[in-house]
């Protein structure tokens, strides 16, 4: 809701000159800012609502990727000491191998936990990881191969 702003016309400025006496008269303009200083406070407070979310999200988006970190060194963990465990050789392989792909897994969201923001990844070196923990779970050191990535 907006008021009118009312001005209040006055002369201003010598007029005329009665004698030796010179006549002067001011003009005045009041305008209510009332409401747009309302707007001022609300734009404020809302702003200052926007960085306290901003900063929120960051806090909470950090212990997200500190718990999906968390969350795969402990399946790494299992998956090697499940592979001490077993008696299979085969078995002890299969283990060995998913514990490679956890790994390679973690080391990507390593990459892109470090990286400053999604438009800053190197796809280049973000592919060549992935591929490389993938390869070696996968292939094994028995037959290794060599990945390179060209990524504009």
């Amino acid at each position: 809701m907006r008021r009118a702003s009312k001005l209040l016309p006055a002369p201003v400025g010598p007029i005329s000159r009665i004698g030796a006496f010179e006549r002067s008269a001011t003009l005045l303009a009041f305008r209510d800012i009332t409401a747009r200083r309302v707007i001022e406070r609300e734009k404020s407070a809302l702003l200052t609502q926007t960085e306290d979310l901003l900063v929120q999200k960051q806090v909470l988006l950090e212990e997200m990727r500190h718990r999906v970190a968390n969350s795969l060194r402990i399946i790494a963990s299992i998956l090697l000491l499940m592979a001490r465990a077993v008696l299979s050789e085969e078995t002890r392989g299969h283990l060995k191998d998913d514990h490679q792909r956890v790994m390679s897994v973690a080391a990507v969201q390593q990459y892109l936990h470090t990286t400053d923001g999604i438009d800053q990844i190197d796809v280049a070196t973000y592919l060549t990881k992935l591929c490389a923990g993938l390869a070696a779970s996968t292939i094994g050191e028995a037959s290794p191969i060599t990945i390179e990535a060209n990524a504009r």
